[in-house]
């Protein structure tokens, strides 16, 4: 039986014509080979901290000017599942100081460096102050309706990879369209079963780190018998090779209208960039 590792994928809400609304991130257990069980792991699974830096930092240049280090036990709990492990972060500036920059050291637990960095409300929060929809103004008397369409793309890469994988990007959309007899168009676009994930195996490189992102936008039409509501959803996968797992890696998503744009500032090796959009039809007399 191999160990679990704890993976979480950030997602972010967005109300009404691109208004946004909170952060998330949500856990599961996937099951994958433990770090040590690499090729890397076995090479360097007892090397000093020095001597990782020593040999990352060629790749990541950041971590030649780590000037602290904090380690730290984590024990990770979810679903009635626990595991416990040692993990870090690399300062490269003045511990705990505002302007210090860090690098997360965690093979286990995916997104702490994202996690920490976050300024989004959580749903918690977000619920306290919910966004209020406007009522809308009757103009006209429409048939009240509603229909579904559904998308399940799927991208995978076997590069880098000897046997095993591959890297993958595998999300569920969903965009539903509606109106009412007031002649309000709106369009909800949402996304499940997000799946941004590596296969494992012997890879020709060292930790294949994965990072993934979630948006999706709603849009509101008050005259949809002239303009009918567009809305759009965008799942962000990405991949990046690095020695022990020591390197940042994030990508943002922005879904608004017909528009899903992906971006991220640390040159993945890998893009598994997934998106739908829809424009509704305009409500009917």
């Amino acid at each position: 039986m191999k160990p679990s590792k704890k993976c979480e994928t950030r997602s972010k809400t967005q109300r009404m014509n691109g208004q946004l609304a909170y952060a998330q991130y949500d856990m599961d257990w996937r099951k994958g080979e433990s770090w040590l069980a690499t090729a890397e792991g076995q090479q360097h699974g007892k090397v000093t901290v020095g001597e990782m830096i020593r040999v990352a930092s060629p790749q990541q240049a950041a971590l030649a000017g780590a000037k602290s280090l904090t380690t730290y036990s984590v024990t990770a709990a979810l679903a009635g599942k626990k595991r416990s492990y040692q993990a870090a972060f690399l300062w490269t500036g003045e511990a705990r100081k505002e302007t210090s920059q860090f690098l997360a050291l965690d093979h286990i637990t995916q997104g702490v460096a994202e996690a920490a960095r976050e300024n989004l409300a959580t749903f918690e929060e977000y619920i306290k102050k919910p966004f209020a929809e406007p009522e809308p103004i009757p103009l006209a008397t429409c048939r009240t309706w509603s229909d579904t369409q559904y998308d399940s793309p799927h991208v995978e890469s076997y590069n880098e990879h000897i046997s095993g994988g591959p890297h993958y990007s595998d999300p569920d959309f969903q965009a539903v369209c509606s109106c009412t007899n007031t002649c309000q168009s709106r369009c909800d676009a949402t996304g499940s079963s997000l799946e941004c994930a590596d296969g494992g195996g012997l890879t020709t490189t060292a930790c294949h780190k994965m990072a993934s992102a979630y948006d999706a936008d709603t849009q509101i039409q008050g005259d949809g018998h002239v303009t009918a509501a567009t809305c759009s959803v965008g799942f962000g996968c990405i991949m990046k090779s690095c020695a022990f797992c020591s390197c940042g890696l994030t990508v943002s998503v922005q879904a608004s209208g017909a528009t899903v744009s992906f971006s991220s500032p640390d040159s993945p090796s890998w893009s598994g960039n997934l998106k739908m959009t829809r424009t509704c039809p305009k409500c009917t007399q």
